[in-house]
């Protein structure tokens, strides 16, 4: 009778600890982004007036070598949090994140995400979108 009573207590606790890290668990969920390639951000861009594109790199980097994609509204990601409200008059727009290589627009877009923007990420960056081919401005003083 002593054995039941100690495993019916280890049955409980192992139960509570389970919920407790369920709990954690849940609520650390994160706001995962949908990924887009740089071709279909092109694409998207030029028949889609519903498209903002945001550029999360530093400005050195936006008018560095990569260049940047035309019509770009330049936002560092360290600097997102607190210029999120910029972006406000496009709460009812697609966003899409770039930066270098989609490390940190993934980054940004999840932040955007979390304050009820409609946030993509471009794959693979300023360096996929040179490796496409695709249209780029660069700083021509340099």
């Amino acid at each position: 009778m002593e054995d039941f009573v100690k495993s019916k207590i280890i049955i409980s606790i192992v139960a509570v600890i389970i919920g407790i890290v369920a709990l954690v668990l849940w609520g650390q969920k994160t706001h995962a982004v949908d990924i887009v390639s740089p071709k279909e951000v092109f694409d998207r861009a030029q028949r889609d007036s519903n498209v903002v594109l945001i550029d999360v790199r530093t400005e050195e980097e936006y008018n560095g070598d990569l260049g940047h994609v035309a019509g770009t509204i330049l936002i560092p990601v360290q600097q997102l949090d607190q210029r999120a409200n910029e972006l406000d008059k496009y709460k009812d727009r697609i966003i899409i994140a770039i930066c270098r290589s989609g490390n940190r627009s993934g980054k940004a877009a999840e932040l955007l995400s979390h304050r009820g923007f409609t946030a993509l990420n471009m794959e693979g960056g300023m360096l996929q979108w040179n490796r496409d081919k695709l249209p780029v401005i660069r700083d021509t003083t340099r």
